[in-house]
């Protein structure tokens, strides 16, 4: 904690009493919302380092911390500001330290086992992964385009919870050797490579029992990546084999997410999302910063994911019999389905109304 720069102290502590129970500890947190975004994205210009290094990592960790802040709590202006101008300054520090080189190199035996290596570049990946998801939540809240293509997701991917809540070297070390023998892929496999193995339509039981393993944080990774073809897709000159191959994805995932449920990893290696799904008074009971969080929402993302295909599909199929009906084979003039008109949307109205027209009607 001495050695915590500043401008991470600043957007840890405004961050944490935006949730605080007491009134007056959100209302002044707001006072300092301006001035400690100023105070993290100067730090963020001025350093441009373009290699690895934890300090960079701490960088790019309070410049997140601001996004989140005022995405969620700050006035239109700023959330505005965060969308447009801020953000892509983080994704910039992100690109700038080679994702591809964040990754794990963990030696097999326990006395080159080096602890603090590893709690650092767990820290980046994190990092790394949460910058990915918050693109994606513009994506999905405010209607704007992803800031990464996936083919540049090459980070490594998060290690289980255990093994970065552990206390000691020891007990780090024999959570990843058990929690590797689960697994069973290699420590240094990268998030585009989990989420290339999520689109193959021919997935045997063996490997989505071994998928079902992978940390909550990588399942909800990939569960966001959905997000990002779906927006990129064009049902005017997307063949059925891209849509195919998405559905095989989102497929895929629900079958290896029930297994995850249902495998008790959670009382091994990982957060106790199962649990507090079916009993949410159990998350009292746990120390809050061990606690699942947004994860276990992932199944919701998974099904806005599927209705937004499901609707594509039938607009797709729609125009396609309406220019079979009309003759014009050979011309296109259709409507567009406005499912992602290119339209930011602050207020989330496009999602709601989305959402809402998708619920069945009421008896």
């Amino acid at each position: 904690m001495l050695d915590t720069p500043a401008p991470l102290l600043a957007a840890m502590a405004v961050t944490g009493a935006c949730h605080s129970f007491d009134r007056k500890d959100r209302e002044d947190a707001r006072y300092w919302f301006e001035a400690v975004e100023q105070l993290v994205f100067h730090d963020l210009e001025s350093n441009l380092d373009r290699k690895i290094s934890y300090r960079k990592t701490q960088i790019i960790q309070a410049a997140f911390l601001a996004c989140i802040y005022q995405t969620w709590e700050g006035e239109g202006t700023a959330r505005a500001r965060i969308r447009r101008s801020r953000f892509n300054a983080v994704v910039t520090a992100a690109r700038d330290i080679n994702m591809a080189s964040v990754r794990h190199n963990i030696s097999p035996d326990f006395e080159n086992f080096d602890w603090i290596d590893f709690i650092c570049m767990e820290e980046t990946i994190r990092t790394l992964l949460w910058v990915f998801c918050l693109d994606t939540a513009y994506v999905i809240f405010n209607n704007i385009p992803p800031h990464f293509a996936l083919r540049e997701l090459r980070m490594g991917l998060a290690s289980c919870e255990a093994c970065f809540q552990a206390s000691t070297s020891q007990e780090c070390f024999a959570k990843l050797q058990d929690w590797s023998a689960h697994n069973k892929r290699p420590a240094n496999f990268s998030l585009y490579g989990l989420i290339k193995m999520f689109f193959h339509d021919d997935l045997h039981e063996t490997m989505l029992e071994n998928l079902a393993h992978e940390s909550f944080m990588n399942l909800w990774c990939v569960n966001a990546a959905f997000h990002v073809v779906l927006f990129n897709l064009d049902s005017a000159v997307s063949g059925d084999e891209q849509f195919d191959r998405i559905r095989a994805g989102i497929d895929n995932w629900e079958a290896v997410w029930h297994r995850r449920l249902r495998n008790n990893d959670e009382h091994f290696f990982d957060a106790v999302v199962a649990t507090t799904m079916l009993s949410p008074q159990c998350d009292s009971h746990i120390d809050p910063w061990k606690r699942p969080g947004f994860w276990k929402n992932a199944a919701e993302y998974w099904l806005l994911a599927q209705l937004m295909l499901e609707r594509m599909v039938s607009a797709r199929q729609s125009a396609q019999a309406a220019r079979e009906l009309s003759g014009m084979h050979g011309l296109h003039w259709e409507v567009d389905s406005h499912i992602n008109d290119l339209i930011e949307d602050d207020g989330m109205e496009r999602l709601h109304f989305f959402l809402t027209s998708a619920m069945p009607a009421s008896q």
